[in-house]
């Protein structure tokens, strides 16, 4: 997805939070590669007991065990009150529900750049 949002919308207003979980063998800190999504607007993090992902299994997904590979998309309205809202878009895994990322990408992007609607 760096080439078809990051790298296409160089000049759009986005902040992207990367968790990284240990959820397979040899997951670890050290195996953070930070060169694929490569750009300013991404900060990456290390979540070494998963709490991150148990937090939006509960709160979120309501799905049982540890969400992970997934992503979710709010826009410029969003706030983190109880939980993050309005999401705008969800899906795991990320690479499988690519298309789907890419459609609330365009949704958050359209509503941003259309301003607030005039009567």
């Amino acid at each position: 997805m760096h080439s078809e949002i990051l790298e296409k919308n160089r000049s759009a207003r986005l902040k992207v939070f990367v968790v990284w979980l240990p959820m397979l063998p040899g997951d670890s800190r050290q195996m953070i590669d930070q060169r694929v999504l490569a750009d300013p607007r991404v900060t990456y993090y290390w979540d070494p007991k998963a709490r991150m992902g148990e937090w939006f299994s509960s709160h979120v997904t309501h799905q049982p065990g540890t969400t992970w590979d997934a992503f979710f998309m709010y826009g410029q309205q969003a706030r983190w009150n109880s939980v993050p809202g309005p999401l705008v878009g969800s899906g795991s895994s990320v690479m499988g529900s690519s298309g789907d990322l890419l459609a609330a990408f365009e949704r958050v992007r359209a509503a941003s750049s259309s301003g607030p609607a005039s009567a």
